[in-house]
């Protein structure tokens, strides 16, 4: 009886939306990309509380340029286009400050 509901609710889905099940692997790319931001966070927080170092961790940006990737994917499979290009821009400007910051700490 249970499979018959759920397979006739499962019919009567519209294209666009997905089962829950795939729901769930579809929001599995934010949740990673939001970990990958928060471990970034951590990880400056960590250095400059407890290290008492100001300057900016290297895993900053690479966390952040991930999780920013993450996003990216996730909100594209999610069909929302807009958050997608805006989360790959934050992901092109984490390559940037990548770029500077190994290239400073090569001329010291």
């Amino acid at each position: 009886m249970l499979w018959r509901s759920y397979s006739a609710g499962y019919s009567r889905l519209r294209s666009n939306q997905l089962p829950c099940k795939q729901q769930e692997v579809d929001n599995m790319w934010l949740y990673l990309g939001f970990a990958f931001i928060f471990a970034a966070w951590g990880a400056q927080i960590y250095q400059v509380l407890f290290k008492k170092d100001r300057t900016v961790n290297l895993l900053l940006p690479a966390f952040y340029g991930i999780g920013s990737l993450l996003l990216f994917i996730g909100s594209f499979i999610d069909g929302e286009a807009i958050n997608g290009i805006l989360n790959i821009l934050c992901a092109i400007l984490v390559m940037i400050l990548i770029a500077v910051l190994l290239s400073s700490k090569t001329r010291q």
